[in-house]
């Protein structure tokens, strides 16, 4: 049950293939892959982003975290380039650990509340994504860095 709901959310066929050509183009710009970690609580939602990154050339993934305190003590003795945030967390807020995030690290939320999208504005983030997550918004995310 659990693998076909998974499979239903991600198409582990398209991640397998070549990038598109204008994919391509903007790898130019990125020259070294962004060391990325993940914080999301949500088991399915977690397993589809760390296989989206996995199988992105322009990233390094590194970790995965479903608790904030973790996240914070990584971030603070280890360099991350980019952070897939989700706001809404068991015991917490996403938004807790956009205090602890040095400036140069690039920060996309992940989100299924609406609500959240406005007040993600007032931080320094560079994209939200809302959940659930498609490759192809995975995709442009990604290239929005870049530009």
């Amino acid at each position: 049950m659990f693998a076909k709901k998974l499979e239903k959310n991600c198409n582990y066929a398209q991640l397998s293939c070549p990038l598109a050509e204008n994919e391509q183009q903007y790898l130019r710009y990125m020259p070294n892959k962004l060391k990325t970690i993940l914080l999301e609580d949500d088991m399915v939602a977690r397993m589809i982003l760390e296989n989206y990154c996995s199988n992105h050339p322009s990233i390094e993934f590194v970790k995965d975290f479903d608790d904030i305190a973790e996240a914070i003590d990584y971030i603070n003795t280890h360099p991350v380039d980019l952070i897939f945030l989700d706001i809404q967390l068991k015991n917490s807020s996403g938004f807790d650990l956009l205090q602890h995030v040095p400036s140069t690290t690039k920060v996309i939320i992940t989100t299924s509340d609406s609500d959240n999208i406005e007040k993600a504005h007032s931080y320094h983030i560079d994209n939200i994504l809302i959940k659930p997550i498609t490759l192809e918004s995975f995709l442009w995310s990604i290239k929005k860095l870049s530009d």
